[in-house]
Parts: C-alpha cells; sequence; structure tokens
C-alpha cells in the first residue's frame, strides 16, 4: 500500500473534481494503523452515529480507496474500513477484524 503521503504527492499535477475530492478525503481523515500478531493492519474509523457500516478493502488497493463509501456513509452512520490483505487464513483475518 501507498503511504498517503506518496499518494498525495504523486496526484500533485492531476486535477478534476474527483481528484480534488480524493485529495480533500486524503488531507481530512486520518488513517489508523495496528500491530497484531506482527502484522500492520491499516483502518479507517470515523463518523457518527448510532449505525456501524463495517466494510474491507485489501487486495485491489488500501483502505484510502473506500473513500467514496466512507464519505457517503460518515455524516449518518459510524463507519469502519479495514484492510485486510495482511491475513491469510479466514481465522486470523476475523480475529484481527475484532481486534480493530
Amino acid at each position: 500500500m501507498l503511504e498517503i503521503e506518496k499518494l498525495l504527492e504523486s496526484l500533485r499535477d492531476s486535477h478534476g473534481p474527483e481528484v480534488e475530492r480524493f485529495k480533500d478525503f486524503l488531507n481530512s481523515h486520518d488513517m489508523k494503523n495496528i500491530n497484531i500478531n506482527g502484522k500492520s493492519v491499516s483502518y479507517y474509523c470515523c463518523g457518527n452515529g448510532n449505525r456501524t457500516i463495517l466494510t474491507f478493502a485489501g487486495g485491489w488497493g488500501g483502505p484510502e480507496l473506500m473513500y467514496d463509501t466512507i464519505l457517503g456513509f460518515e455524516k449518518k452512520n459510524r463507519i469502519v474500513v479495514v484492510d485486510i490483505s495482511a491475513f491469510n487464513e479466514a481465522e486470523e483475518m476475523c480475529a484481527g477484524i475484532n481486534q480493530v
């Protein structure tokens, strides 16, 4: 996964409404990391509301690529996006998600 700073730098010369929306997201949302059994797991936890929406990223990209989903739901819901690409086994993944 690309570091956020490197990702922002790679977009420096890119323009357009969706690129600007993505840049704004990257600048206003802090990705968190947790160490689970020696594996670094990235995630976003943001938004407000009584309901929590849990979704996953990984494989095709990191949790920052779920920005559209986060922006769409975070005003009325708490949303958690976990990068599950660090896990190899389903049981390990489930335990890791529970730790996040």
